[in-house]
Protein backbone atom coordinates (compact mmCIF):
# COMPACT_ATOMS: atom_id res chain seq x y z
CA UNK A 1 0.00 0.00 0.00
CA UNK A 2 1.33 3.43 -0.94
CA UNK A 3 2.29 5.58 2.06
CA UNK A 4 0.88 9.14 2.22
CA UNK A 5 3.34 12.00 1.79
CA UNK A 6 4.53 13.46 5.06
CA UNK A 7 4.22 17.12 3.94
CA UNK A 8 0.52 16.59 3.26
CA UNK A 9 -0.07 15.87 6.94
CA UNK A 10 1.97 18.88 7.94
CA UNK A 11 0.03 21.11 5.56
CA UNK A 12 -3.24 19.92 7.03
CA UNK A 13 -2.10 20.89 10.52
CA UNK A 14 -1.12 24.38 9.33
CA UNK A 15 -4.34 24.78 7.43
CA UNK A 16 -6.39 24.07 10.54
CA UNK A 17 -4.60 26.63 12.70
CA UNK A 18 -3.78 29.41 10.18
CA UNK A 19 -5.83 32.59 10.42
CA UNK A 20 -7.94 33.60 7.45
CA UNK A 21 -6.68 36.73 5.71
CA UNK A 22 -8.46 40.03 5.12
CA UNK A 23 -6.97 42.18 2.35
CA UNK A 24 -7.51 45.91 1.98
CA UNK A 25 -6.49 47.78 -1.14
CA UNK A 26 -7.43 51.07 -2.74
CA UNK A 27 -9.31 53.60 -0.62
CA UNK A 28 -11.13 52.74 2.59
CA UNK A 29 -13.01 55.03 4.97
CA UNK A 30 -13.33 54.14 8.65
CA UNK A 31 -16.07 56.19 10.30
CA UNK A 32 -17.09 53.72 13.01
CA UNK A 33 -15.53 50.93 15.04
CA UNK A 34 -14.06 48.29 12.75
CA UNK A 35 -12.87 45.04 14.34
CA UNK A 36 -10.65 42.48 12.65
CA UNK A 37 -10.37 39.56 15.07
CA UNK A 38 -8.64 36.20 14.64
CA UNK A 39 -7.77 37.20 11.10
CA UNK A 40 -4.62 38.50 9.43
CA UNK A 41 -5.05 42.00 8.01
CA UNK A 42 -2.96 42.88 4.96
CA UNK A 43 -3.02 46.45 3.67
CA UNK A 44 -1.52 46.55 0.20
CA UNK A 45 0.92 49.19 -1.09
CA UNK A 46 -0.77 52.31 -2.43
CA UNK A 47 -3.85 51.89 -0.24
CA UNK A 48 -5.28 54.92 1.53
CA UNK A 49 -7.08 54.52 4.85
CA UNK A 50 -9.02 57.59 6.02
CA UNK A 51 -10.48 57.91 9.52
CA UNK A 52 -13.51 60.12 10.03
CA UNK A 53 -15.45 61.12 13.14
CA UNK A 54 -15.04 58.51 15.88
CA UNK A 55 -13.87 55.78 13.53
CA UNK A 56 -11.29 53.39 15.00
CA UNK A 57 -9.63 50.18 13.84
CA UNK A 58 -9.13 47.23 16.22
CA UNK A 59 -6.99 44.29 15.13
CA UNK A 60 -6.54 41.44 17.59
CA UNK A 61 -5.36 37.83 17.67
CA UNK A 62 -3.94 38.00 14.17
CA UNK A 63 -1.15 39.59 12.15
CA UNK A 64 -1.22 43.16 10.85
CA UNK A 65 0.88 44.00 7.79
CA UNK A 66 1.05 47.34 5.98
CA UNK A 67 3.76 48.38 3.52
CA UNK A 68 3.67 51.56 1.44
CA UNK A 69 0.16 52.56 2.53
CA UNK A 70 -1.19 55.96 3.60
CA UNK A 71 -3.20 56.61 6.76
CA UNK A 72 -4.94 59.92 7.47
CA UNK A 73 -7.59 61.36 9.78
CA UNK A 74 -9.91 64.30 9.25
CA UNK A 75 -10.06 65.17 12.96
CA UNK A 76 -8.41 64.29 16.29
CA UNK A 77 -10.14 61.54 18.25
CA UNK A 78 -11.07 62.15 21.90
CA UNK A 79 -9.84 59.79 24.66
CA UNK A 80 -9.21 56.97 22.24
CA UNK A 81 -6.59 55.39 20.01
CA UNK A 82 -7.29 55.42 16.28
CA UNK A 83 -5.69 52.00 15.89
CA UNK A 84 -5.46 49.26 18.53
CA UNK A 85 -3.47 46.10 17.88
CA UNK A 86 -2.90 43.18 20.26
CA UNK A 87 -1.81 39.56 20.43
CA UNK A 88 -0.02 39.00 17.17
CA UNK A 89 2.71 40.21 14.86
CA UNK A 90 2.68 43.71 13.40
CA UNK A 91 4.81 44.90 10.50
CA UNK A 92 4.33 48.50 9.41
CA UNK A 93 6.88 49.68 6.87
CA UNK A 94 7.26 52.63 4.51
CA UNK A 95 3.83 54.05 5.33
CA UNK A 96 2.67 57.66 5.69
CA UNK A 97 0.60 58.81 8.65
CA UNK A 98 -0.95 62.27 8.41
CA UNK A 99 -3.00 64.08 11.07
CA UNK A 100 -3.38 60.88 13.09
CA UNK A 101 -3.85 62.74 16.35
CA UNK A 102 -5.44 61.60 19.60
CA UNK A 103 -6.30 63.80 22.55
CA UNK A 104 -5.12 62.31 25.86
CA UNK A 105 -6.01 58.66 25.20
CA UNK A 106 -4.53 57.63 28.58
CA UNK A 107 -2.61 59.18 31.44
CA UNK A 108 0.72 57.55 30.57
CA UNK A 109 0.09 56.22 27.08
CA UNK A 110 0.26 58.80 24.33
CA UNK A 111 -0.23 58.07 20.65
CA UNK A 112 -2.74 57.35 17.95
CA UNK A 113 -1.82 53.65 17.79
CA UNK A 114 -1.58 51.24 20.71
CA UNK A 115 0.39 48.03 20.17
CA UNK A 116 0.01 45.46 22.96
CA UNK A 117 1.41 41.94 23.49
CA UNK A 118 3.04 42.06 20.09
CA UNK A 119 6.12 41.19 18.06
CA UNK A 120 7.15 42.70 14.74
CA UNK A 121 8.79 45.85 13.40
CA UNK A 122 7.93 49.52 12.75
CA UNK A 123 10.31 50.82 10.10
CA UNK A 124 10.73 53.49 7.43
CA UNK A 125 7.48 55.37 8.12
CA UNK A 126 6.72 59.08 8.21
CA UNK A 127 4.46 60.54 10.89
CA UNK A 128 3.26 64.11 10.27
CA UNK A 129 1.09 66.05 12.74
CA UNK A 130 0.39 62.77 14.52
CA UNK A 131 0.44 61.55 18.12
CA UNK A 132 2.86 58.68 17.68
CA UNK A 133 3.20 55.05 18.78
CA UNK A 134 2.43 53.43 22.16
CA UNK A 135 4.00 50.01 22.79
CA UNK A 136 2.49 48.23 25.79
CA UNK A 137 3.62 44.93 27.32
CA UNK A 138 5.65 44.07 24.24
CA UNK A 139 9.26 43.00 23.87
CA UNK A 140 11.98 43.08 21.23
CA UNK A 141 10.01 45.11 18.68
CA UNK A 142 12.37 47.37 16.68
CA UNK A 143 11.29 50.94 15.89
CA UNK A 144 13.79 52.22 13.35
CA UNK A 145 14.36 54.64 10.48
CA UNK A 146 11.09 56.53 11.04
CA UNK A 147 10.52 60.28 10.81
CA UNK A 148 8.23 62.27 13.12
CA UNK A 149 7.37 65.89 12.26
CA UNK A 150 5.15 68.55 13.87
CA UNK A 151 3.48 66.08 16.21
CA UNK A 152 3.04 65.68 19.96
CA UNK A 153 4.62 62.51 21.39
CA UNK A 154 6.64 60.14 19.23
CA UNK A 155 7.30 56.71 20.76
CA UNK A 156 6.10 55.48 24.18
CA UNK A 157 7.37 52.18 25.62
CA UNK A 158 5.19 51.16 28.57
CA UNK A 159 6.08 48.10 30.66
CA UNK A 160 8.08 46.80 27.72
CA UNK A 161 11.65 45.72 27.20
CA UNK A 162 14.49 44.83 24.87
CA UNK A 163 13.39 47.27 22.19
CA UNK A 164 15.71 48.90 19.68
CA UNK A 165 14.68 52.49 18.97
CA UNK A 166 17.33 53.50 16.46
CA UNK A 167 17.96 55.87 13.55
CA UNK A 168 14.71 57.80 13.93
CA UNK A 169 14.35 61.54 13.30
CA UNK A 170 12.16 64.00 15.19
CA UNK A 171 11.40 67.57 14.15
CA UNK A 172 9.36 70.20 16.01
CA UNK A 173 7.66 67.79 18.41
CA UNK A 174 5.71 69.41 21.27
CA UNK A 175 5.79 66.44 23.68
CA UNK A 176 8.33 63.76 24.54
CA UNK A 177 9.85 62.24 21.42
CA UNK A 178 10.82 58.96 23.08
CA UNK A 179 9.33 57.97 26.42
CA UNK A 180 10.11 54.85 28.45
CA UNK A 181 7.74 54.13 31.33
CA UNK A 182 8.47 51.15 33.55
CA UNK A 183 10.55 49.60 30.79
CA UNK A 184 13.86 47.75 30.80
CA UNK A 185 16.87 46.72 28.76
CA UNK A 186 16.15 48.78 25.66
CA UNK A 187 18.54 50.57 23.32
CA UNK A 188 17.92 54.18 22.27
CA UNK A 189 20.61 54.90 19.69
CA UNK A 190 21.55 57.16 16.79
CA UNK A 191 18.34 59.16 16.81
CA UNK A 192 18.22 62.83 15.78
CA UNK A 193 16.12 65.52 17.44
CA UNK A 194 15.65 69.08 16.18
CA UNK A 195 13.68 71.80 17.99
CA UNK A 196 11.69 69.41 20.17
CA UNK A 197 10.29 70.04 23.65
CA UNK A 198 11.82 66.91 25.19
CA UNK A 199 13.97 64.39 23.34
CA UNK A 200 14.03 61.39 25.71
CA UNK A 201 12.18 60.70 28.97
CA UNK A 202 12.97 57.74 31.24
CA UNK A 203 10.21 57.39 33.80
CA UNK A 204 8.91 55.18 36.59
CA UNK A 205 11.62 52.60 37.34
CA UNK A 206 12.88 52.38 33.78
CA UNK A 207 16.17 50.52 34.12
CA UNK A 208 19.16 49.02 32.31
CA UNK A 209 18.60 51.22 29.28
CA UNK A 210 21.40 52.39 27.01
CA UNK A 211 20.94 55.82 25.43
CA UNK A 212 23.89 56.26 23.06
CA UNK A 213 24.97 58.13 19.97
CA UNK A 214 21.96 60.46 19.77
CA UNK A 215 22.04 64.10 18.59
CA UNK A 216 19.86 66.87 20.01
CA UNK A 217 19.77 70.28 18.35
CA UNK A 218 17.76 73.13 19.88
CA UNK A 219 14.59 72.60 21.87
CA UNK A 220 13.79 72.94 25.57
CA UNK A 221 15.24 69.84 27.26
CA UNK A 222 17.50 67.07 26.09
CA UNK A 223 17.15 63.91 28.22
CA UNK A 224 15.13 63.64 31.42
CA UNK A 225 14.94 60.96 34.11
CA UNK A 226 12.05 60.95 36.56
CA UNK A 227 11.62 58.31 39.27
CA UNK A 228 14.14 56.29 37.31
CA UNK A 229 15.50 52.84 38.07
CA UNK A 230 19.02 51.50 38.10
CA UNK A 231 21.66 50.76 35.50
CA UNK A 232 20.86 53.44 32.93
CA UNK A 233 23.72 54.62 30.72
CA UNK A 234 23.87 57.85 28.71
CA UNK A 235 26.91 57.80 26.46
CA UNK A 236 28.31 59.55 23.37
CA UNK A 237 25.33 61.88 22.91
CA UNK A 238 25.59 65.36 21.40
CA UNK A 239 23.62 68.38 22.66
CA UNK A 240 23.73 71.75 20.93
CA UNK A 241 21.85 74.98 21.70
CA UNK A 242 19.45 73.56 24.31
CA UNK A 243 17.33 76.24 26.00
CA UNK A 244 17.23 74.40 29.32
CA UNK A 245 19.23 71.36 30.43
CA UNK A 246 21.00 68.75 28.36
CA UNK A 247 20.39 66.26 31.21
CA UNK A 248 17.81 66.59 33.95
CA UNK A 249 17.03 64.02 36.64
CA UNK A 250 14.50 64.18 39.42
CA UNK A 251 12.03 62.31 41.57
CA UNK A 252 13.14 59.11 43.30
CA UNK A 253 16.14 57.12 42.12
CA UNK A 254 15.06 53.71 43.36
CA UNK A 255 18.47 51.98 43.39
CA UNK A 256 21.78 51.69 41.65
CA UNK A 257 23.62 54.34 39.68
CA UNK A 258 23.12 56.37 36.54
CA UNK A 259 26.18 56.96 34.35
CA UNK A 260 26.71 59.92 32.02
CA UNK A 261 29.84 59.33 29.97
CA UNK A 262 31.56 60.77 26.89
CA UNK A 263 28.79 63.20 26.00
CA UNK A 264 29.39 66.54 24.30
CA UNK A 265 27.33 69.51 25.51
CA UNK A 266 27.75 72.73 23.56
CA UNK A 267 26.05 76.07 24.16
CA UNK A 268 23.32 74.81 26.51
CA UNK A 269 22.01 76.70 29.54
CA UNK A 270 22.58 73.78 31.91
CA UNK A 271 24.64 70.65 31.40
CA UNK A 272 23.46 68.45 34.30
CA UNK A 273 20.59 69.11 36.72
CA UNK A 274 20.46 66.40 39.40
CA UNK A 275 18.03 67.51 42.13
CA UNK A 276 18.00 64.24 44.08
CA UNK A 277 19.51 60.77 44.27
CA UNK A 278 18.59 57.88 46.55
CA UNK A 279 20.75 57.32 49.67
CA UNK A 280 22.25 54.12 48.25
CA UNK A 281 22.81 55.48 44.74
CA UNK A 282 25.28 57.75 42.99
CA UNK A 283 25.21 59.68 39.76
CA UNK A 284 28.47 59.27 37.85
CA UNK A 285 29.47 62.02 35.40
CA UNK A 286 32.71 61.26 33.61
CA UNK A 287 34.62 62.01 30.43
CA UNK A 288 32.14 64.64 29.22
CA UNK A 289 32.97 67.80 27.29
CA UNK A 290 30.89 70.81 28.37
CA UNK A 291 31.40 74.09 26.52
CA UNK A 292 29.58 77.41 26.78
CA UNK A 293 27.07 76.76 29.56
CA UNK A 294 25.67 78.78 32.44
CA UNK A 295 25.87 75.88 34.91
CA UNK A 296 27.87 72.68 34.62
CA UNK A 297 26.51 70.49 37.44
CA UNK A 298 23.55 71.40 39.65
CA UNK A 299 22.47 69.24 42.60
CA UNK A 300 20.28 69.45 45.70
CA UNK A 301 20.69 66.17 47.63
CA UNK A 302 22.48 62.86 47.24
CA UNK A 303 25.85 61.91 45.82
CA UNK A 304 27.37 62.99 42.50
CA UNK A 305 30.77 61.81 41.31
CA UNK A 306 32.21 63.95 38.50
CA UNK A 307 35.58 62.92 37.14
CA UNK A 308 37.74 63.62 34.10
CA UNK A 309 35.35 66.15 32.57
CA UNK A 310 36.28 69.20 30.50
CA UNK A 311 34.39 72.39 31.33
CA UNK A 312 35.18 75.38 29.12
CA UNK A 313 33.48 78.77 29.31
CA UNK A 314 31.07 77.48 31.96
CA UNK A 315 30.01 80.38 34.18
CA UNK A 316 29.27 78.18 37.20
CA UNK A 317 31.07 74.81 36.97
CA UNK A 318 28.99 73.57 39.92
CA UNK A 319 25.99 74.82 41.87
CA UNK A 320 25.00 72.45 44.68
CA UNK A 321 23.07 72.69 47.95
CA UNK A 322 24.62 71.70 51.30
CA UNK A 323 22.85 68.32 51.26
CA UNK A 324 24.46 67.38 47.95
CA UNK A 325 27.76 65.51 48.13
CA UNK A 326 29.65 66.44 44.96
CA UNK A 327 33.05 64.93 44.25
CA UNK A 328 34.80 66.68 41.34
CA UNK A 329 38.12 65.19 40.28
CA UNK A 330 40.51 65.82 37.40
CA UNK A 331 38.40 68.60 35.85
CA UNK A 332 40.00 70.27 32.85
CA UNK A 333 39.37 73.98 32.22
CA UNK A 334 40.72 74.55 28.72
CA UNK A 335 39.62 75.12 25.15
CA UNK A 336 38.68 71.66 23.81
CA UNK A 337 40.07 72.54 20.39
CA UNK A 338 37.33 70.96 18.33
CA UNK A 339 38.11 70.80 14.63
CA UNK A 340 35.19 73.06 13.62
CA UNK A 341 32.52 73.46 16.31
CA UNK A 342 30.89 76.35 14.46
CA UNK A 343 29.95 73.91 11.70
CA UNK A 344 29.12 70.96 13.93
CA UNK A 345 32.46 69.15 13.77
CA UNK A 346 33.23 68.13 17.36
CA UNK A 347 36.15 65.88 16.59
CA UNK A 348 39.24 66.79 18.62
CA UNK A 349 42.17 68.39 16.84
CA UNK A 350 45.54 66.68 17.07
CA UNK A 351 46.57 68.92 19.99
CA UNK A 352 43.20 68.82 21.80
CA UNK A 353 43.22 68.37 25.61
CA UNK A 354 40.38 65.87 25.10
CA UNK A 355 42.80 63.25 23.86
CA UNK A 356 43.82 60.58 26.37
CA UNK A 357 42.59 62.69 29.29
CA UNK A 358 39.60 60.59 30.22
CA UNK A 359 39.13 57.68 32.58
CA UNK A 360 41.53 54.77 32.02
CA UNK A 361 43.46 56.81 29.47
CA UNK A 362 40.60 57.19 26.99
CA UNK A 363 39.38 60.39 25.37
CA UNK A 364 36.94 62.93 26.74
CA UNK A 365 33.90 63.62 24.57
CA UNK A 366 32.30 61.79 21.68
CA UNK A 367 35.23 60.30 19.83
CA UNK A 368 37.35 57.44 21.17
Amino acid sequence: MKKPLLFSSIFCVFAVFANPQTIWEGEKIIDKEVIVAKQDLLIKPGSKITFKGKGILIVQQGNFTADGAEFAAENPVENQFRIRFSNGRIEVKNCQFNNMAAKNPARFLHGFIRIQYAKGVISGNTFTKSSGIALLNSNALPVENNQFTDGTDGICLFNSGEHRVVNNSFFNMSGSCIQLNGSASSQIANNRFENCALAVLLYNKTRNTQVTGNSVFGGKTGFKLWHSGNGNLFSANLFENIQGAAFEAGGRNFSGSTIYANNCIYNCRYAFIIPKTAPDAAVIIRDNAVCKARVGISGNTGKIIAENNLLWKVKHPSSVKPDCQLEMKNTINADPLFKDAANGDYRPADNSPLLKSGSSGGNIGLFQ
